[in-house]
């Protein structure tokens, strides 16, 4: 059986890499089109796209309108694929970290599993050309996600190959997360829902060209987002139901009861007190002052403001003494839809 095959690769400023990625690639001859979303680069990347495009229709270009983060681009692509009819999606990064020569060797997995993962941790060389400061953050990240999501397999990568007709758009709509976190939340809700998960080993080279796009803060917001995740499936694992075809039914009186005993401040574990430092240093050292720079640099003192979602209004006190604020937050039914 032939599936109909989209490899889909993110880029921002890989204008040196692309070019090079997307000639390899074709030169395997594989029955695929190829989807590159480029968000805004500033240095050529969109072009050599096109030029590339010109000469092979398999090959196609999306263009953001900035950089709106690597997971809402593999978002996009998702949601892209199982629009447009495909089988199988296949995701790469742009700078040669991940071998097209490995490609052949996922598709070879597409009947065996739902997701086939690129892993770090089979072979012990996989990252042996990474500096050591890389490494520890990549295997102390794999430390997390397997002690606090569960995950056995490599979580964090974007070395994939999906199933994409077997994944419900209810799935995909559920992703919360737009930057690298949404690597393991994609992962956590496929490995909750019962998908069939598998990996293959890859090798990791350095970087060719360029330099990595991860910043402090990416790291610091998906160490928040990990441990909120963890929290989630601590609160809702008893409650999901999982059928044959994937589906989640939480029970909506539940899940409520959860949400309104975690506003009430019932909250004794040690995770959720972990996690309430964290998300409290988040709030008032990183939330709270960008606010307060935006509002202060786009609106004018005594407009009336409409702040949703305001959670416990911690980020707002600076904000209220400048303008009028109106505060709502939102009820949450179901944490894992």
């Amino acid at each position: 059986m032939n599936n109909k095959t989209l490899i889909f690769v993110p880029t921002f400023n890989e204008g040196e890499n692309i070019g090079p990625l997307l000639r390899q690639i074709l030169a395997f001859q594989i029955p695929a089109d190829v989807l590159v979303i480029d968000d805004n680069s500033a240095d050529g990347t969109a072009a050599v796209v096109r030029s590339i495009a010109s000469e092979f229709p398999q090959v196609s270009l999306q263009e953001r309108s900035g950089k709106l983060g690597i997971g809402s681009a593999h978002i996009a692509a998702l949601r892209y694929a199982k629009k447009s009819g495909y089988d199988l999606l296949l995701t790469l990064d742009a700078d040669f970290s991940h071998q097209p020569e490995d490609i052949p060797r996922f598709l070879a997995k597409a009947n065996n599993y739902d997701v086939v993962l690129g892993s770090r941790y089979v072979r012990s060389s996989s990252l042996d050309q990474w500096r050591l400061h890389r490494r520890i953050l990549t295997h102390f990240g794999h430390f997390l996600t397997t002690t606090l999501l569960r995950l056995p397999y490599d979580a964090s990568g974007a070395f994939r190959l999906y199933r994409i007709d077997r994944i419900p758009d209810s799935l995909i709509d559920s992703i919360d997360s737009r930057d690298y976190e949404f690597f393991f939340e994609s992962l956590t809700l496929l490995h909750v829902r019962g998908f069939r998960i598998g990996e293959i080993p890859i090798n990791l080279p350095a970087r060719t060209y360029g330099h990595s796009k991860m910043q402090f803060g990416h790291i610091l917001r998906a160490r928040v987002r990990l441990a909120g995740l963890s929290l989630r499936l601590l609160a809702t694992r008893r409650s999901i139901a999982r059928t044959k075809n994937g589906d989640v039914r939480p029970d909506a009186g539940e899940m409520r009861d959860a949400w309104d005993r975690y506003w009430a401040g019932k909250k004794t574990t040690i995770e959720t007190s972990l996690y309430d430092r964290i998300a409290s240093w988040y709030r008032d050292y990183l939330i709270k002052p960008t606010l307060n720079r935006f509002i202060e640099q786009y609106f004018p003192r005594g407009a009336e403001l409409l702040h949703a979602g305001c959670g416990g209004g911690q980020v707002d006190f600076d904000v209220s003494e400048s303008c009028r604020t109106f505060s709502i937050d939102f009820h949450i039914l179901a944490c894992l839809p």
